[in-house]
């Protein structure tokens, strides 16, 4: 870690990555321990400690009836309802949680016309 943030320091133009490490060994390193458990611990105190693992790419196949709770329908027109509609395709992909919790963001697809 002190390694990329010396490689940081000097992409910002702050020293060499040699000397912004050994710098932060001698001055730095016993202090970066504590910094990082504070970041992690608030980082989860606001619900950011989700990694990528964590979630999960959502796509309806064609041929399922389109049910609102799941997704949305990519073509509605105001208030359109779109009851025992079947989907055709997904236009644009949804992300949730893995362990299917809380879903960030609904797929969208494409319905059959009536």
């Amino acid at each position: 870690m002190i390694e990329q943030l010396a490689q940081l320091l000097s992409s910002c133009g702050v020293g060499e990555p040699v000397s912004n490490a050994n710098n932060i060994h001698k001055y730095a390193a016993d202090k970066l321990g504590s910094l990082f458990t504070a970041a992690r611990r608030l980082n989860k105190m606001i619900g950011e400690n989700i990694i990528s693992d964590d979630l999960m790419v959502t796509v309806i196949g064609g041929g399922h009836l389109f049910d609102g709770g799941d997704m949305e329908d990519a073509y509605a027109r105001g208030e359109l309802k779109c009851i025992r509609r079947a989907v055709i395709c997904t236009t644009d992909l949804g992300l949730r949680e893995r362990n299917g919790g809380k879903v960030f963001l609904k797929p969208k697809v494409a319905l059959r016309n009536l």
